[in-house]
């Protein structure tokens, strides 16, 4: 009888081993990958919500100091909230697909700029498709940036520059900033 004649052949234990070595470390990157992405999460959306804070800092001192622009003023730092509200949408759906991009960024002027200029079509059409809130963000910029006389807005931002409030702020958040670029470089 053919075949009955052969040796009886035991698994290879090395190749076990390896087999078992290779999925440890697989499972050990998904780990640190994992853990990237959060820790990479937490420095933008800090970086999101200092520069919120700021926009809101900048808005009260600008009112303060040219208060017959009032409604102009509220309109270009509502859209600049907006565009904060966006560029968090945008990158949190980027984080659920092929975050390996974004993770790999070693500044958060890059990761806004990808948000930003670098943002694909494919990308929109994704996030428009699943997002009522994002469509209704966008739909909202898209409102105020039709009615935004950026002539009527030169001369009270340029005056906010001199306001100690202001230049307060513009400071700490700079200081945020670079301490968030620091945390963001040692991922």
């Amino acid at each position: 009888m053919l075949g009955t004649d052969l040796p009886s052949v035991e698994p290879n234990r090395g190749t076990d081993i390896r087999s078992r070595v290779k999925t440890d470390t697989m499972i050990n990157f998904l780990k640190r990958t994992k853990d990237k992405a959060t820790i990479v999460r937490e420095i933008f959306l800090k970086y999101l919500e200092a520069t919120r804070d700021f926009t809101v800092a900048a808005e009260r001192c600008s009112i303060r100091v040219s208060p017959g622009q009032e409604v102009a003023l509220r309109k270009t730092f509502g859209l600049q909230l907006l565009f904060n509200g966006r560029d968090a949408l945008r990158f949190e759906y980027l984080l659920r697909g092929d975050a390996s991009d974004i993770l790999n960024m070693k500044s958060l002027y890059a990761m806004s700029d990808r948000l930003r200029q670098g943002w694909k079509e494919v990308e929109e059409a994704g996030l428009r498709e699943n997002n009522p809130i994002y469509v209704d963000v966008v739909r909202q910029i898209e409102l105020i940036e039709g009615n935004l006389d950026s002539a009527e807005l030169e001369e009270p931002l340029n005056a906010v520059k001199a306001d100690f409030g202001y230049r307060e702020a513009r400071r700490v958040i700079a200081e945020k900033i670079q301490k968030f670029h620091k945390q963001l470089g040692s991922v």
